[in-house]
């Protein structure tokens, strides 16, 4: 019988790996290792692609976009020194600007981690060595393609990975997609496949709770029910995973404990529509948590 599982047990370890990977979600040692053999990689596919690229795009399609000069390669390796200047003023502003993200410090740890920053930072450092490598052996005569391509390679790719990371704070800062990430990081932890730096489900429910407290305290009802709304979601998600969480007495507690002072908040404000947003929220979560002990009990 084990012999049979083993296929299943090496799949589902491969699997783990992958999601773990795609998340960022792994060691710095981890992160150091992908970085730098990321750079390689790229940099070895290049050099065995270069000369069948050039005969396909050189000879069949008479284009010559492979075809330059040494002096051309040192200027490519010094706008790749650029783009290392350019990268690390980014990650000191997305480092910077996290920071001051209103939420759970175990959030803010998640989404630094998720930021790639170890791996981006030794894909760019070892890049630079291998074109610079390329620079210094290759001589002042047209450069192969097989050396060219894969300074080309790591010059793109590494430009893109800076971008997307650039990218990845704004959507936080401009876009005010915190709210997003954090229920997906929920939905993650609960799903078991993750390490994550935040390793209590109650972080990802407190950081809804506290959004709302905010948005009583500004009387916003319509954005206090979009955070309710996340709240309800991790719960049902909770409870679909685990039917034994209907009767957990300490996360109940937790989460009752939240509702009342978001109520006791909102009387204090003196609006009505504010209240009845913490009432119907909670008397939601109040009947699926009933529901899903009925069901469990049948």
């Amino acid at each position: 019988m084990g012999v049979l599982n083993w296929p299943l047990s090496v799949y589902n370890i491969l699997r783990v790996a992958v999601l773990r990977t795609r998340k960022g979600l792994y060691s710095r040692r981890m992160g150091l290792s992908i970085g730098v053999s990321t750079a390689l990689g790229l940099a070895a596919f290049g050099y065995l692609l270069g000369p069948t690229l050039n005969w396909v795009i050189g000879e069949k399609l008479s284009l010559k976009i492979f075809h330059f000069d040494h002096d051309v390669l040192i200027a490519l390796w010094g706008i790749h020194g650029t783009i290392i200047a350019f990268g690390l003023v980014a990650l000191s502003f997305a480092w910077n600007s996290i920071r001051d993200i209103q939420t759970d410090p175990h959030i803010i740890a998640n989404i630094s981690h998720r930021l790639r920053s170890i791996e981006l930072i030794a894909f760019l450092l070892v890049s630079n060595l291998l074109i610079g490598t390329t620079v210094l052996r290759t001589p002042a005569e047209a450069v192969p393609t097989q050396l060219g391509l894969p300074a080309g390679l790591l010059l793109v790719v590494g430009l893109g990975a800076i971008l997307s990371r650039f990218w990845y704070v704004l959507d936080l800062l401009l876009h005010n997609s915190i709210d997003d990430k954090v229920e997906q990081y929920g939905k993650d932890h609960l799903s078991g496949d993750f390490h994550s730096p935040a390793g209590d489900f109650d972080t990802y429910l407190g950081h809804f709770f506290e959004a709302s407290r905010r948005e009583i305290d500004s009387e916003r009802p319509e954005k206090l029910r979009k955070k309710l709304r996340r709240v309800e979601s991790l719960l049902e998600a909770l409870l679909e995973k685990d039917d034994q969480m209907a009767t957990d007495t300490e996360l109940w507690d937790f989460v009752h404990s939240n509702y009342n002072s978001l109520y006791r908040r909102a009387v204090a404000q003196e609006n009505e529509e504010i209240e009845k947003k913490v009432i119907n929220s909670h008397s939601g979560i109040l009947w699926i948590s009933m529901n899903q002990w009925r069901d469990r009990q049948l």
